[in-house]
């Protein structure tokens, strides 16, 4: 996807970035900060110019907010290949990409799946959006995460290794390449994703970049999945879902750990629930993937089934699957799992089950 945006939402994309300090300061109410970006122009400027209004009003009003981003690849709400479900007041008016932008004109084709979580997943978190990413990717579902750590990661690796890519929404500008970095052997090796961002090439998003780039991608999935979350800031996404009458689900983790708290909370206020991507893909109303749970291979061998549901339950560390146990069919039987792609040991020595 090439230059598909318009001059004036250029100029739309470079006066957040001038007023992104005063934004983030309404960043801290949440709500607000939605408000603020369904405003047009000259209101943003007329409610959070201050001093500077003027001068605002006249750079924009002689476009001279953005000649250093003119060549940005980009495309905005009046091209056809702008995607639909980001049409409605208060979503982003332009987006400028790096990678496949075609992927964001594939929104409008195929459906998506926002895939969501903390930053600072336990090796299940990865795992499980690792997996449902790779498994909901190959099954031609558009996989909508963020440019973030932890499960964000997580499930743009998964779609990106399942040959897909994924629509990855950035909170601050893109740092665009240089000539020689284009031409270099990464670059031309590199997954088929889109990274997109609403700010101007180089622009920093502070904190309210990271919640306008959750709303897109909340807007642009058909069903949001939170795969772990330990605190009401994690589920800004949620909101934004729910107010817009959105499709929620979470994938449930142990009740006693804390990164379990997001997902359990929304399962008990009515969220689906989401073991596997064949969950997923019955909200979508699609049919069933034809690849069955690792866990319920029905070739895997007996012994090794027991292993692989022991470790499913909690014994996950060595000592625990070798008490009371004979150890050299155990420890045989960890290295088949591993082999196999059933399992992963941790950096700590765990094991965590590889979701199908």
């Amino acid at each position: 996807m090439n230059d598909h945006a318009c001059r004036d939402c250029r100029l739309r994309s470079t006066l957040l970035g001038e007023l992104s300090a005063v934004i983030d300061l309404r960043a801290r109410d949440r709500s607000r900060l939605l408000q603020v970006l369904g405003c047009e122009d000259l209101e943003l400027i007329e409610l959070l110019g201050g001093s500077r209004r003027e001068v605002l009003c006249r750079a924009h009003r002689e476009g001279l907010l953005a000649p250093g981003c003119s060549q940005a690849a980009a495309v905005c709400v009046h091209h056809r290949l702008f995607p639909r479900r980001l049409r409605g007041p208060g979503g982003p008016r332009l987006l400028y990409t790096e990678g496949d932008g075609c992927l964001l004109h594939e929104r409008d084709q195929r459906p998506a799946v926002a895939l969501l979580g903390t930053q600072r997943p336990s090796d299940y978190g990865v795992e499980m959006a690792y997996a449902l990413a790779h498994s909901l990717a190959h099954d031609g579902v558009l996989v909508v995460t963020l440019l973030a750590d932890g499960v964000a990661r997580a499930a743009r690796s998964g779609a990106e290794h399942a040959g897909r890519g994924a629509v990855v929404l950035s909170g601050k500008g893109l740092e665009l390449p240089t000539m020689a970095d284009a031409r270099s052997p990464a670059a031309r090796a590199r997954p088929r994703s889109c990274v997109a961002a609403e700010l101007p090439p180089g622009c920093p998003g502070r904190r309210w970049g990271g919640l306008a780039a959750e709303r897109t991608a909340v807007e642009l999935g058909d069903v949001v999945v939170v795969v772990e979350a330990e605190s009401e800031h994690e589920l800004f996404a949620i909101e934004i879902a729910r107010a817009k009458g959105g499709l929620v689900a979470a994938v449930p983790g142990r009740a006693t750990a804390p990164l379990s708290w997001g997902p359990l909370e929304l399962l008990r206020a009515g969220a689906s629930l989401v073991r596997s991507a064949e969950d997923v893909l019955e909200l979508l109303g699609r049919p069933p993937s034809r690849t069955p749970p690792l866990a319920g291979d029905p070739g895997l061998p007996a012994r090794l089934a027991r292993l692989l549901e022991r470790i499913g339950s909690g014994q996950e560390t060595p000592e625990r699957l070798l008490s009371g146990a004979d150890a050299g069919e155990v420890l045989l039987g960890l290295a088949e799992l591993e082999l196999t792609g059933r399992v992963r040991r941790t950096h700590d020595g765990r094991y965590v089950v590889r979701p199908g």
